[in-house]
């Protein structure tokens, strides 16, 4: 039978963990796993023979250390009886995994349902750090999964150099992602919020996303108060880089809510013929129904020499609006070159039509009546601290 109700807790502390306010427990325990082979994870919850699930479990408040970032798999995964990329799980249900701090792994957490009408629920991602020195694949993987709820995690430091492609979060796009690829392991009703992603780069002829949704027929998903730089990609022909990057689907609503997305520095590696780089981006070529209110957009990246290079804050796959709601927000998009900027593209993302000013997105959209086209100035963790008075223990947990 899959472990129940099995809670493994790493502090000696009795701090209770939350994100709003933000308080974290200490982490007095530390594992390692010295499995130099891929098939690995410092900890795994799985479904066992004749699909026994396991539920309600909690993983809390440890250090996870792999063996390296091309071998140990997870930091912690949950699926079958198999550890990889392709794992599925069967109904475990209502399993924590918070206030973790992940390195030396390939992916920082991992957890997949079986399929499409046998979705895991429930699922808790809270308050986890991923971060190594270089070259981990990917931070917080999630599929087939109905309302998971990814809060607060710090994800940063993911960079590969050829394939596959990288990631911060993923909803059930998994290591596919391409401007016209929508479809992936479903993730439905999924709330994620107040995540803080930083480096997250290919500088190989492949993609990198801050978040990547992928499309879904139901339900309503949250993309809310997440801040998103240092998103860069070499990526060629269909492979871009984007902070948000949305599958839409029919039948299902998302909400993107007071996000930031800097896309920022050059994109490095060797030049590539053709590249796009988008705040956001919707692969989908049929319309979904989205609702963008109160972002900070801002693309200010530069490209390679030799490259043709597309920057803008927003790129749509498609070319109606009417389920569109945008407004309120802060879209701008100038640089350097080489390349060119554009507010936004519509019609395809990597050779749409350019929205280059406010005023032609506003016009092409009937979109974003109260959105401005401002540069804005971002404070650095030291001038918050000196203008709020607080030291940095204090503003980690919320300035109590």
């Amino acid at each position: 039978m899959g472990g129940r109700f099995v809670t493994i807790d790493g502090s000696i502390g009795s701090t209770v963990n939350s994100c709003c306010p933000l308080s974290a427990a200490t982490r007095d325990v530390t594992i390692t796993n010295t499995n130099t082979g891929t098939a690995s994870a410092v900890v795994w919850v799985q479904t066992t023979a004749g699909a026994n699930a396991a539920t309600n479990n909690q993983v809390i408040n440890f250090n996870f250390v792999g063996s390296g970032v091309t071998q140990t798999m997870f930091g912690v995964g949950s699926g079958s009886a198999t550890i990889s990329t392709s794992s599925l799980g069967t109904s475990n249900n209502n399993n924590s995994f918070i206030n973790n701090n992940i390195s030396g792994v390939q992916y920082g957490i991992y957890s997949q349902g079986a399929s499409l009408a046998t979705k895991n629920t429930g699922t808790i991602i809270n308050q986890n750090i991923i971060s190594t020195s270089a070259n981990t694949k990917g931070g917080i993987w999630v599929g087939f999964e109905d309302a998971p709820t990814i809060s607060c995690n710090s994800v940063s430091n993911i960079a590969q150099t050829s394939s596959p492609d990288v990631f911060g979060i993923t909803l059930g796009m998994g290591t596919s992602v391409s401007a016209t690829t929508s479809a992936g392991n479903e993730v439905t009703n999924a709330t994620v919020t107040n995540n803080i992603i930083g480096s997250v780069v290919n500088s190989g002829t492949f993609s990198a996303v801050g978040i990547a949704v992928a499309s879904a027929a139901s339900g309503t998903t949250l993309i809310a108060n997440n801040m998103i730089s240092g998103v860069a990609a070499n990526g060629t022909s269909g492979d871009f880089s984007a902070g948000i990057i949305l599958g839409g689907g029919t039948g299902s609503i998302t909400n993107v809510y007071n996000n930031t997305v800097s896309m920022q520095g050059t994109i490095s590696g060797g030049s590539a013929a053709t590249q796009t780089s988008a705040c956001l981006a919707v692969t989908n070529s049929t319309e979904p129904v989205l609702d963008l209110r109160n972002n900070i957009f801002t693309n200010t990246q530069l490209g390679n020499s030799s490259a043709t290079v597309r920057f803008a804050a927003i790129a749509l796959g498609y070319s109606t609006f009417t389920t569109l709601t945008s407004n309120n927000n802060d879209l701008f998009c100038a640089g350097a070159g080489p390349g060119t900027y554009q507010i936004g593209i519509t019609g395809t993302v990597v050779a749409g039509t350019n929205r280059t000013t406010l005023l032609n997105w506003q016009t092409a959209t009937s979109q974003d009546a109260q959105s401005i086209n401002v540069l804005p100035t971002f404070m650095s963790s030291t001038d918050l601290h000196m203008n709020m008075g607080l030291t940095s223990t204090q503003l980690e947990s919320g300035g109590q």
